[in-house]
């Protein structure tokens, strides 16, 4: 493969755009219910909010999958699930199912560190980044 750190790094890139295109499916097919969830859960404008999160699911996986600003779109998507985290999660130890919203917090923790990998090792990351230390 020609792609910058071969099979590996397309594996890894698939990987996590796969779950970003899942959640995406997912916001497709129960809309109305998450845009209501996200109000309830004090979320203002959750009915405009919601198309930039789909957007940002569809549109950061395809840019992962086909290898675009890859360092780029890393730092958003984990800016996005940083965000977002505290508002679907920020209650797990009190909520019914504790165990089940303190793995998704862990798994979107394990995310973001995924995504944080692929961007430092980007190879198209700007060499002001890099000798910044960022």
């Amino acid at each position: 493969m020609s792609m910058p750190g071969g099979l590996v790094h397309f594996i890894s890139r698939a990987a996590i755009a796969a779950l970003f295109f899942v959640a995406f499916a997912g916001k497709v097919m129960a809309y109305d219910f998450l845009v209501g969830l996200s109000g309830k859960l004090g979320i203002p404008f959750a009915a405009y909010l919601m198309p930039v999160a789909m957007a940002f699911d569809l549109l950061g996986g395809l840019a992962l999958l086909f290898n675009r600003k890859v360092w780029l779109v890393s730092l958003l998507l984990a800016a996005y699930v940083a965000f977002v985290t505290p508002f679907f999660h920020f209650n797990w130890a009190a909520a019914p199912d504790a165990y089940q919203e303190a793995v998704n917090v862990f798994e979107n923790l394990a995310v973001i560190g995924g995504l944080l990998a692929l961007y430092l090792l980007d190879p198209s990351r700007p060499e002001k980044l890099k000798q910044a230390g960022l």
